[in-house]
């Protein structure tokens, strides 16, 4: 019955529910994260790129500090964007780097947003989500930017400069300079729980 009702994710229910589950013992008992993300339906419509640049912006800075909480660095990002007659369009790309940093993160959103919606409708609820999840330690190729001395080291010793100062004086007691002022309902979803994907570690699953 659950599975004419749901398919193969009824088989899941079923098997699990009797105790049926072939996947490998992971004798370290870990769980490795899939992704981490955050969105928000905004006080009113963002139209143009300066509000898509602000909602970006402190969603991009909450997603960074989780994955810097966890220790892990994404390689991809995914965009969520729905307008207010509810039209929704999921886009996604790859990063040349893995990223645990704000800027880096809203950057990518940004020009996925750019590619894929026009900069002119309004958007009710955004969604950044860091996807393809590895951690902070394990090998990352190293890009031509990084023996000139790009701002990626810098950002992430700034970051989580931000991060300490939050942990000890609270969520609000600082923030970019664009953020202050905002009519857009972004001290809204700061103290929401965090929307993360919990998959087996080595089973992808």
């Amino acid at each position: 019955m659950l599975a004419s009702l749901l398919g193969k994710h009824g088989e899941l229910i079923y098997d699990y529910a009797n105790g049926r589950d072939e996947s490998k013992v992971d004798p370290s008992g870990r769980e490795r994260l899939g992704s981490i993300g955050n969105g928000i339906t905004f006080k009113r419509d963002l139209a143009g790129a300066a509000d898509l640049r602000r909602g970006c912006m402190a969603l991009a800075d909450t997603v960074a500090g989780r994955l810097r909480k966890h220790g892990l660095k994404c390689h991809g990002v995914k965009v969520d964007i729905k307008d207010p007659f509810f039209k929704t369009i999921s886009r996604q790309k790859q990063l040349d780097q893995p990223s645990n940093t704000a800027a880096e993160i809203s950057r990518a959103a940004m020009e996925i947003i750019g590619a894929s919606w026009d900069l002119k409708s309004p958007v009710r609820m955004l969604t950044i989500t860091g996807i393809n999840l590895t951690g902070e330690d394990e090998d990352e190729q190293i890009g031509i930017e990084s023996l000139t001395g790009n701002t990626r080291e810098r950002n992430e010793k700034m970051e989580r400069a931000l991060d300490s100062i939050r942990k000890k004086y609270g969520r609000h007691s600082i923030a970019y300079g664009g953020m202050l002022g905002e009519d857009i309902g972004i001290n809204l979803f700061e103290d929401q729980e965090e929307e993360i994907i919990m998959i087996n570690e080595g089973e992808g699953k």
